[in-house]
């Protein structure tokens, strides 16, 4: 049985920027790899977790001692 990619989810990490290579390094290491993953945010009831690769990620943007990491995930059925 051959797990097919379902859908993309389009998202953006907020890391202090000291953290930042840190996690360009993490995400290069997953990179092409079927990776479990679990993001949750301020709000209420809000998360996402799921199993899938990393589709896609970019150079972070530093804004005001944070970075915003730009990162597109497909997940698996």
């Amino acid at each position: 049985m051959t797990l097919m990619p379902t859908r993309k989810v389009d998202l953006s990490l907020l890391v202090p920027t000291h953290q930042a290579q840190r996690v360009m390094d993490i995400v290069a290491e997953v990179d092409g790899l079927a990776t479990a993953f679990y993001l949750s945010g301020d709000g209420p009831g809000y998360g996402i977790e799921g199993l899938g690769f990393v589709d896609d990620h970019s150079q972070p943007i530093d804004v005001a001692g944070e970075s915003v990491f730009p990162l597109i995930l497909k997940t698996l059925k």
